[in-house]
């Protein structure tokens, strides 16, 4: 059995880099990268998101965990709100 968790608290708490090693050292498997809100999920929309998502899977590497899933941001669209909308699409 593969226990897992979600990072959307934690990773609002603490970040996601430090979210992972305590998810890791709770003892789950694997981890569900939650991006459902901002600010916290803000970097997987901005140039250069590369190398963020790159440094939370070495991470997770390094803890022996990995992503068995990933939620993805919602809610997608909000009405009447054209700047949130536009990073969505």
């Amino acid at each position: 059995m593969i226990l897992s968790t979600q990072t959307d608290t934690t990773a609002r708490t603490f970040g996601h880099l430090q979210a992972v090693r305590m998810i890791a050292e709770a003892g789950f498997d694997a981890i569900d990268l939650s991006m459902f809100d901002e600010p916290c999920n803000a970097c997987f929309f901005e140039d250069g998101f590369e190398h963020y998502v790159q440094a939370i899977k070495c991470q997770a590497k390094e803890c022996g965990v990995y992503f068995n899933q990933a939620h993805a941001p919602f809610p997608t669209l909000k009405d009447g709100d054209a700047v949130f909308n536009n990073k969505r699409f």
